[in-house]
């Protein structure tokens, strides 16, 4: 669950204190096993727009190539051997090592 505001969020007493509240009630109903109350200022807001938002690219180092024979509409294409850890790292996490969701937002696994 988020909080969001579009100013600087601050940890204000009778905001934590609302937190609590809808987290004992949300857990007393029994639904769900882990509740996670976040507060999002304008900074995380611009930080998660960013990251939706952004292109994923990143320089990976090229161990070897191979030509494909020509196909209808394609001419030339290449099979491409990378490293799989630089791949993953590069690629798929973020700078704490977190799985970058918006890479896998049409992908069930990511949120499994």
């Amino acid at each position: 669950m988020y909080y969001c505001t579009s100013g600087v969020y601050s940890r204000e007493r009778e905001i934590v204190a609302s937190f609590q509240i809808i987290d004992r009630d949300v857990n007393n109903l029994g639904i769900f096993r882990n509740i996670l109350i976040e507060p999002l200022g304008r900074n995380e807001l611009i930080k998660i727009w960013n990251s939706i938002n952004s292109t994923n690219e990143a320089k990976l180092h090229l161990q070897e190539y191979f030509g494909i024979p020509e196909m209808p509409n394609i001419p030339q294409s290449y099979i491409a051997l990378i490293n799989a850890r630089e791949f993953v790292d590069k690629l798929l996490r973020d700078e704490n090592g977190n799985i970058k969701n918006e890479v896998f937002e049409e992908n069930i696994r990511a949120f499994l």
